[in-house]
């Protein structure tokens, strides 16, 4: 029997546990099948039969597991899609007499009652890596900045830590590390006066030059760090120019308007980066503030007060970012928006937007594949070189959730890949989220 679960049956235990709102005991034959969680993670068929395939990469590991810490047989929302029933192994397994319906129905019921947060967090780790903890490469460049830049900039191992290590350890602290992007600097050829590390969600921005982000600025005196929301200041100083203090102001007010009591309790406005010149990216990093937090060298919190701080200001930029209005603003309007009422209407382009993102986008490409998983077409096959690697990606989580809700935003779970005729028509269906119904439907067979 397994203790451990290897990563194969965690992706696995992650998509039945989504699945899990869904499973009815008494509606078998709406339940999902072997062949259909291939496709939903990916999987190639290697053992001829699907079921035997998904025993072989992972669901065999995560029955053991289950079995081996009396945990609800979850792997029994997978059935047949022939006799509507899980294959006779997952019953085997647990001593039970095959199609014991009544035991396979509690068990059902069981997982969809059962709390499996702390099994996919520990699954999954994703918060308060000690190996990487954060308080450390405070401590060390706070009192080792000041002299580093005196010293030669190319290969400096405090470089290497703002650039590298504390972006990967902040990082640590992210549940949906596929939503965003971690990156630090301490300059650019030369040591800057003022050394980052940031947090971008990649909807809003994926570069600090952009939009608006999370970020640690390291005083110049080496005296603090701030945890701010901030603001993107080379887009708005090609805008602006000699007003970009002033509209970074300004913006910042607006920003504070829209979160409300969110931020309470926190400072807000501008920050005090001590002695930066007024003409320099520095004074542009004060003033774009929006809300902060700042530690004294003095009296860096413990790892888990930086934590708890960060998750706080991590929830508040994601609330902005669900309020704002670039996410279907822009997006053009198409005919599968007609009838629809505003609200639906900007959640189909919130929708799109995120299947535009090109990051995003290339990524689900390069997971799933070029061959539509709908209708089977390949643009290469049919129009030779020019259509080589031409697919479109298609989010598949479901319209409604993503009202107000975190969106997921996995290349490999939460994206599929269709054509651009199957990937028009289901965006005007009910079965958005849903390729194998959209399939069944709607797809007509054409000689």
């Amino acid at each position: 029997m397994s203790l451990i679960l290897d990563k194969e049956a965690a992706r696995i235990l992650r998509l039945l546990v989504e699945l899990l709102p869904d499973a009815d005991p008494d509606k078998p034959h709406r339940m999902i099948g072997y062949k259909q969680v291939h496709e939903k993670l990916g999987l190639a068929n290697v053992r001829g039969d699907w079921g035997d395939s998904l025993k072989a990469q992972g669901l065999e590991n995560l029955a053991e597991w289950t079995k081996f810490h009396s945990k609800p047989a979850i792997t029994g929302i997978i059935v047949n899609q022939e006799s509507h029933s899980p294959g006779r192994g997952y019953y085997s397994l647990f001593g039970r007499q095959n199609d014991d319906w009544a035991w396979w129905r509690s068990q059902v019921l069981a997982a969809k009652a059962y709390d499996w947060s702390i099994d996919l967090a520990e699954a999954v780790p994703h918060v308060l890596n000690t190996t990487n903890a954060v308080r450390p490469l405070f401590e060390r460049i706070l009192a080792e900045y000041g002299t580093a830049t005196a010293q030669p900039f190319a290969g400096h191992g405090l470089a290497d830590i703002l650039r590298t290590e504390l972006p990967l350890a902040i990082g640590g602290w992210i549940a949906e590390a596929d939503r965003y992007v971690t990156r630090g600097s301490p300059g650019q050829g030369v040591w800057a006066a003022v050394p980052w590390a940031a947090v971008m969600d990649c909807l809003i921005t994926d570069t600090v030059q952009a939009g608006y982000y999370l970020v640690y600025l390291f005083c110049t005196d080496g005296s603090g760090v701030h945890l701010s929301l901030n603001q993107g200041v080379t887009s708005l100083k090609e805008q602006y120019g000699s007003g970009t203090h002033q509209a970074l102001k300004v913006r910042a007010k607006d920003f504070l308007s829209r979160l409300g009591p969110a931020a309470d309790g926190l400072s807000t406005g501008p920050i005090d980066l001590v002695d930066v010149p007024s003409s320099s990216l520095g004074a542009l990093y004060e003033v774009g503030s929006i809300c902060s937090v700042f530690y004294t060298t003095s009296a860096l919190p413990l790892e888990s007060k930086l934590c708890e701080d960060f998750q706080r200001l991590l929830s508040i930029y994601e609330e902005l970012a669900a309020k704002d209005q670039r996410l279907f603003v822009g997006v053009d309007a198409e005919d599968d928006e007609e009838g629809l009422e505003e609200e639906d209407a900007r959640t189909l382009r919130e929708h799109k937007r995120i299947e535009r993102n090109r990051k995003l986008s290339n990524k689900a490409k390069k997971f799933h594949g070029y061959v539509c998983k709908s209708c089977g077409f390949d643009f290469e096959k049919r129009y030779g070189e020019i259509g080589k690697d031409f697919i479109e990606a298609h989010h598949l989580t479901p319209l409604a959730t993503l009202k107000g809700q975190k969106v997921k935003l996995s290349p490999e779970w939460d994206f599929t890949v269709l054509c651009s005729n199957c990937h028009r028509m289901i965006h005007k269906t009910e079965a958005v989220g849903n390729v194998r119904e959209f399939r069944e439907k709607y797809l007509i067979d054409c000689d």
